[in-house]
């Protein structure tokens, strides 16, 4: 773990970041459909979901990103040889910067 806050923070704001992303997805197709309104729409249940978008979100959500890409492990290991689990960037590190965001395009 860096002292700035490291792997267990960054996987419970991941967490937290990919349940919202899922909850404002669903809403966004719900409302483009006209089923819903914007304000009101529900996340769907889990059976609503597209098997291949839940493998996603499920991987994602486990932080098992090797099932995903088994490239990934190999560059996350290259980054944290190279330091950037301690560079600070923006609200956390530089390798949760690049997680964080690798996951929000993998999603």
């Amino acid at each position: 773990l860096s002292p700035f806050g490291g792997g267990a923070v960054r996987g419970v704001r991941g967490r937290l970041v990919l349940k919202t992303m899922l909850a404002a997805s669903s809403r966004l197709a719900s409302a483009a459909r006209g089923t819903r309104s914007l304000a009101t729409a529900a996340a769907p249940p889990v059976a609503t979901i597209p098997s291949e978008r839940w493998r996603v979100a499920r991987a994602l959500l486990r932080d098992d990103l090797g099932s995903l890409d088994p490239v990934v492990p190999k560059l996350l290991h290259m980054l944290d040889e190279r330091g950037a689990g301690e560079c600070w960037h923006k609200h956390g590190t530089f390798k949760e910067h690049l997680t964080d965001t690798h996951n929000v395009l993998r999603l």
